[in-house]
């Protein structure tokens, strides 16, 4: 932070700088701080792009979804060809609930990065969340071609089974991510949903145990 500040002190006209030294206060921690100098970046070159990229990071790290998204929405204004900006952009408005504008986000990154696992596997989760598990095992298939060892589009696609009342074949998806991810708190805790609807209790409340002691915090094991 101090080398950002002593190149300031010599041209305080640098966007790039400003933008970096906003991104520094980020691992910091002082994310109030942070946007202000990036604010001053975009001041001294609205056309500079990572400015507004970065802006989005820490306004999405303190849950201003919609203001990140305004802002990636800018950066990608300038740079369309992006497929991390369309990804994060998919996973903000995953996470606000707007699943068919995550699903074009997520699309035009897979356009422009063909082989961006995660988008496909994310795309695949917003099209099981929107009742569609078929075209969702299409996208978690897809991305397990491309890396056979992606465990999770291979839980995943065990969830659009279960969708689809295939129990069986979901918990044996379900193992698989196991063996490559032990500790995958949502295999331990989907895996019990699909061994409760096969009325096979013991075993569910093992895997819901499973996921509670990965993790204290797993609302949905202890619910189930």
């Amino acid at each position: 932070l101090r080398y950002f500040d002593d190149a300031l002190k010599i041209n305080d006209q640098q966007a790039s700088v400003w933008s970096n030294r906003g991104m520094a206060l980020k691992g910091l921690d002082r994310f109030d701080e942070g946007l202000q100098s990036i604010e001053k970046s975009i001041k001294v070159d609205p056309k500079f792009a990572e400015s507004f990229y970065n802006q989005a990071n820490i306004l999405a790290k303190i849950g201003r979804a919609k203001d990140a998204i305004l802002a990636l929405d800018r950066y990608i204004n300038l740079v369309p060809k992006s497929s991390l900006a369309f990804f994060l952009k998919g996973n903000l408005l995953q996470h606000e609930g707007n699943l068919s504008d995550a699903v074009k986000s997520y699309e035009s990154a897979i356009e422009i990065h063909p082989q961006f696992i995660e988008a496909m596997n994310n795309l695949g989760l917003c099209l099981v969340d929107m009742g569609n598990p078929e075209l969702g095992l299409v996208y978690f298939d897809r991305a397990i071609s491309i890396q056979p060892t992606f465990y999770e589009s291979i839980a995943n696609k065990g969830v659009a089974l279960e969708k689809l009342g295939r129990y069986e074949d979901a918990i044996t998806l379900y193992n698989k991510a196991l063996e490559l991810k032990p500790d995958f708190v949502n295999a331990h805790q989907n895996k019990g949903v699909s061994l409760d609807r096969l009325d096979k209790l013991e075993e569910a409340l093992e895997c819901y145990d499973r996921a509670i002691f990965l993790d204290p915090k797993c609302g949905s094991a202890y619910f189930n």
